[in-house]
C-alpha cells in the first residue's frame, strides 16, 4: 500500500536540515549589517533599488530571529541580495553557516587594466589608517570586508591566470 510509505512533515524520517532558520537567520542579519545601513556601503533605498526588494523587508532581514520584527527571507530575495551586493556578501554570509566563499566569475577581459591596482591601493590606505591609529580590533567591521575583496581578488586572478 502506497499509504505506508508515506512520511509526513511532523515525523520527517528524523532527519533535520545541517543550518537551522535561526543560524541562517543570524548569519544573514550580521553580513547585513555590514553592508546597509548607517555607514556602511548602501543605504536601505539603494538596496531597494538595486534588488527589488522593499526597504522594510531589508530592516525585518537585519534583525535576530529573536527579534519581533525578523521575517525569513524568500529564496529568490536572497539570490537578489547575493547578486546585488556581490562575493564580498555572499562569502560573509556563507562562511558563517557553510564554511564557503564567493567569487566573482571572471567573463573575458572583464577587468580594465588597472582596475586590480586601484582597488588594492584603496584596501591598502584603509589597513594603514588603522596601523596609524593602532586600533585593529575597534575596525574589525571596517577591515573584515577589506579581507573579503582581498580574498575576492585573489580567486578572481587565480581563475585569470
Amino acid at each position: 500500500m502506497l499509504s505506508e510509505y508515506v512520511v509526513t512533515d511532523k515525523v520527517s524520517a528524523g532527519l533535520c536540515p545541517l543550518v537551522s532558520r535561526n543560524s541562517q537567520g543570524e548569519a544573514l542579519a550580521q553580513a547585513l549589517r555590514l553592508f546597509v545601513g548607517r555607514g556602511a556601503r548602501f543605504s536601505y533605498k539603494e538596496l531597494q533599488q538595486g534588488t527589488g526588494i522593499p526597504a522594510r523587508m531589508i530592516e525585518c532581514y537585519r534583525h535576530s530571529p529573536e527579534h519581533e520584527d525578523w521575517r525569513p527571507i524568500k529564496a529568490e530575495e536572497l539570490a537578489s541580495l547575493v547578486r546585488f551586493l556581490g562575493p564580498e556578501f555572499t562569502t560573509e554570509w556563507l562562511s558563517r553557516v557553510a564554511q564557503q566563499g564567493a567569487f566573482w566569475l571572471p567573463d573575458e577581459d572583464d577587468t580594465p587594466p588597472g582596475a586590480i591596482a586601484a582597488d588594492e591601493s584603496e584596501d591598502a590606505a584603509r589597513i594603514s589608517r588603522c596601523a596609524a591609529d593602532g586600533d585593529f580590533k575597534g575596525d574589525g567591521v571596517v577591515l573584515r570586508p577589506v579581507a573579503l575583496r582581498m580574498i575576492a581578488r585573489g580567486h578572481r586572478l587565480a581563475r585569470v591566470a
